[in-house]
This record gives structure tokens, C-alpha cells and sequence, in this order.
């Protein structure tokens, strides 16, 4: 395990309770990790940031725990020996440029970890990896999504015999969506998949059919959602999941009755607005993805096997301020700095990408649809009568 002498973090901001607040400040100051403080060793962390993003804040640092502030980013990245990237955009959009010019100078070797989605083309993101490999360079991206406790703790393990997953979550696009593939997609990676041979001249190839989707679809009204969760048979996966939260909404908040959440004429009375992103591999492993608000307010999630059993969860994300996730996410990342493995399937980073890109995508042809379907006439709108002529 390889001595950390530098850290670099290469932010956009630091306002109380962003990202690279929350992970700088760890990094810098300490964290709770395994029942004790975990105080930070003596070690140089660097920090690039614009400009007209520069507090009193930061200023505290320099001066009560050493923070080094950067003339460039360039000058950050030199000498590091982990590099971690957060954005101030929302946490699914990401910039290209900033990412490909972080690895193109980061020394060779070290391992780099971007707060979110990794990039914003699914081309460009492809050109990462392929630099990053060239380069040596270990490179993942995530939330503290990925590290957070699950309660009750749900641990499946590699290789389990899987159908489908659903995560349900609150929030706005991209970063809702994003945050349910954060939450859904891992199941895919763990599953068993059939195996592909084939003969390369002497030799037996197997490879995995893994990531290979048929297709991507998806629904964006309420009334459609709640068709589609029972025609499309995720009704069980969302019961079980929705069973999980505690943060119901509707009556549960108005005057303290309970609500049948796994009622979807219940569900589709209490959504505000809805949209379910279906994605289907080519063994026909699903992931669904419902993005609702007005039913929960935190994230859950639900898991099939093959035999039938149904497992689910909610994703404890614990109140502001204190968000106490970013500990574990940061004692990951310790970990990812000084082995150079990733805490996670790097490949899910460009899978993320390369899905949000088609949902995306999806929404943008519903948008264009919506706003062709309201400027057409309505039949009952009065039409222009002619007016006769009058003779002289």
C-alpha cells in the first residue's frame, strides 16, 4: 500500500455542503471511520479552484490546517498521488474538457475519482479510458451513493442469480436520474451472466455478455408510469422497495395517517410527476427506474432473483449538515489512493454516460412531442368562421 504524500483536488466551488467541501474538508481535517477519528497524516493537499470561487473559507484552511492553494491546475496535479475532481454543475452533467486535460496531466499511475458522472458524451468518455489506460491511470466516478449504509444492510454476493433491480428516487433530471443508476446499476454488475465461446484460432475465448442492452425505453407521465409498473410487471419490485422508506409523503405528513404505498392508484394519486426508464440487457436482465416526486423522499431500492425472492432497501442518506455518507465515502477513496484499485466496477463509469446519454435523449423527444401535441388546434378550440359579403 503505497505512502500518500500529495492530494489534489481540483474543484469548482466551495460552498458549505458541496461536494468538494465535504471531501476536501475530510481529506484535510479528519473523519469517523470504523468506531474512531480518522485523523488525516502529514501530507500536502493541494487545491485548484477559480478564482472568483475563493472564501474565507478556504482562507481558514490555509492558514489552522495547511491547505495549498494552486496558481493552475496543472501545478495541483503535480506530484500527486490521488486526484479527486468535483463539479458545480448538477451531479449527472460533467465537463469533457476539464476531465480529459486532469488525466492528460496527472502523473502516471495515479488514481483519479470525479464526484459524479464521469463525462457528458459517451464518445468522449470512451477517449478517457483510452487515455487513462495509456497513461496507467486507475479512474472511477460515483456518489456516496455507492458507499452509503443500506438499511437493512443488503450485500449480495458475486455472481448471484439476479432477474431485474428498481430504484425509486425523488428529484430533477439529470441528477435524480443519475442517482438511479447509482443505485440500480451495481446489481448488474455483480450477476451471473451467460458466457459467449469462440474459437480465436487455437485458442477458446469466453467473454461475458455483460452491459449489452437491447433496449433502453422509457415513460414520462404519471398516468403512464403507473401503466407501465403494472404492465410491465415491476408492480412487486416497487411494493417491496416503496415498503422500505421512511419519509412517506401525502397524509403521512398532512395529519399522520398511513398510506398503502404499494397501491399504484395510491402512487399515481400522490406523484406530482413521475417518469420510469426501462433498460433491458440482451439475456433480458432489466433495470428499471422510477423518478417521482410527491410519494417518498428518500431513495429505495428492490432486487429479484432468479428463483423468484424479492430483496429491498433504503439508501440511508443521513440530514444536512452533518451528511455523515461522505465519511465512507472518503475512507473508500483512502483506500482507492493508496492501492490504486477501484472501490468499485470502473466500467460502470462509462456505462453511467453512456445510459444518461439516451435517457436524455428520450426526454428530449418527449419534450419536442409535448410541444408539438399543445400548439395543435384543439378540436373544441371555436375556429374562424368566414364572414359572407355583402351585396350592394
Amino acid at each position: 500500500m503505497a505512502t500518500l504524500k500529495k492530494i489534489a483536488f481540483a474543484i469548482d466551488d466551495f460552498k458549505p455542503g458541496s461536494p468538494g467541501q465535504r471531501l476536501l474538508d475530510r481529506f484535510l481535517i479528519g473523519f469517523a471511520a470504523n468506531g474512531a477519528w480518522t485523523k488525516p497524516p502529514n501530507r500536502l493537499i493541494a487545491i485548484s479552484i477559480p478564482d472568483e470561487e475563493w472564501n474565507a473559507e478556504l482562507d481558514r484552511r490555509v492558514h489552522e490546517f495547511g491547505l495549498r492553494r494552486t496558481g493552475s491546475l496543472k501545478e495541483a496535479l503535480q506530484d500527486a498521488d490521488g486526484v479527486v475532481v468535483a463539479g458545480k454543475a448538477a451531479i449527472g452533467n460533467a465537463n469533457d474538457v476539464k476531465n480529459k486535460f486532469i488525466v492528460q496531466h496527472t502523473p502516471k499511475g495515479c488514481p483519479i475519482f470525479v464526484y459524479g458522472a464521469l463525462g457528458q458524451d459517451p464518445g468522449a468518455t470512451g477517449s478517457l479510458f483510452k487515455i487513462a489506460n495509456n497513461r496507467g491511470i486507475p479512474i472511477c466516478s460515483g456518489t456516496t451513493l455507492r458507499t452509503a449504509w443500506r438499511l437493512p444492510e443488503l450485500q449480495l454476493p458475486a455472481g448471484a442469480k439476479l432477474k431485474r433491480a428498481l430504484a425509486i428516487v425523488p428529484g430533477e433530471f439529470p441528477t435524480a436520474d443519475f442517482l438511479g443508476l447509482e443505485a440500480a446499476l451495481p446489481f448488474s454488475g455483480i450477476r451471473a451472466v451467460p458466457t459467449k465461446r469462440r474459437e480465436v484460432g487455437a485458442e477458446l475465448i469466453e467473454s461475458e455478455l455483460r452491459w449489452m442492452f437491447n433496449s433502453v425505453n422509457s415513460w414520462h407521465t404519471v398516468e403512464d408510469v403507473a401503466d407501465r409498473i403494472d404492465g410491465e410487471g415491476w408492480g412487486n419490485l416497487a411494493a417491496a422497495a416503496l415498503s422500505r422508506s421512511s419519509s412517506p409523503l401525502g397524509t403521512s405528513v398532512t395529519d399522520g395517517r398511513t398510506q398503502d404505498l404499494s397501491s399504484t392508484s395510491t402512487f399515481a394519486s400522490m406523484a406530482k410527476d413521475a417518469r420510469l426508464i426501462q433498460m433491458v440487457e440482451i439475456d433480458g436482465y432489466r433495470t428499471g427506474i422510477i423518478v417521482v416526486n410527491g410519494v417518498i423522499n428518500d431513495i429505495v431500492f428492490a432486487v429479484e432473483t432468479d428463483d423468484g425472492t424479492i430483496k429491498s432497501a433504503k439508501i440511508h442518506i443521513p440530514p444536512e449538515p452533518a451528511r455523515s455518507d461522505f465519511d465512507r465515502l472518503a475512507e473508500a477513496l483512502e483506500g482507492f489512493f493508496a492501492t490504486g484499485e477501484p472501490p468499485w466496477d470502473a466500467n460502470e463509469s462509462f456505462h453511467q454516460v453512456n445510459l444518461l446519454g439516451l435517457i436524455r435523449y428520450h426526454r428530449q423527444v418527449f419534450s419536442s412531442q409535448k410541444e408539438k401535441q399543445a400548439a395543435k388546434p384543439s378540436p373544441d378550440s371555436p375556429s374562424k368562421k368566414a364572414v359572407p359579403r355583402r351585396e350592394n
